[in-house]
């Protein structure tokens, strides 16, 4: 289960305060598997979550991006291409996001010497008054295209 990450920005007051605003923010990421000729995404549990761009968090912007890329038989992330992100005008951030948390990526080695091909959404959710929040608006987020 991917924990939620509160975002904490120092937002200047005046010249000489400074005022705190907590922003409760959740990354989710999905995996594509065909079922019975449908294209469905799936969570991905994982230990490590992804960066949420401070960019994005500073200017209180969700968004999203969907990822395909291969993974070597020595379990190496390879070819990693951003297919889809929404919003565009913050498609730079949202591609060093996502393509730093895979390349970062090491699974266990298969028998196989064959790629294999991979895909992942990535949901970067902003808002509420709380964690709990900030999470149901990502649960939403997946259903909605990412284009």
């Amino acid at each position: 289960m991917l924990k939620t990450i509160p975002l904490v920005l120092a937002l200047a007051a005046s010249a000489s305060v400074e005022a705190k605003e907590v922003i409760h923010a959740d990354v989710k990421v999905h995996y594509l598997v065909s079922q019975d000729g449908e294209q469905l995404w799936q969570p991905l549990d994982t230990i490590n979550t992804p960066r949420y761009p401070i960019e994005l968090a500073r200017d209180g912007i969700a968004g999203c991006a969907v990822v395909g890329f291969d993974i070597s038989p020595e379990g190496k992330p390879k070819n990693i291409e951003v297919i889809a992100r929404q919003p565009q005008r913050h498609a730079r951030e949202l591609r060093k996001a996502t393509r730093e948390y895979i390349r970062n990526w090491q699974l266990p080695s298969r028998e196989s010497s064959e790629d294999l091909p991979m895909a992942l959404r990535f949901d970067y959710c902003i808002g509420g008054k709380n964690d709990e929040q900030a999470q149901a608006l990502c649960a939403k987020a997946v259903t909605k295209p990412c284009a």
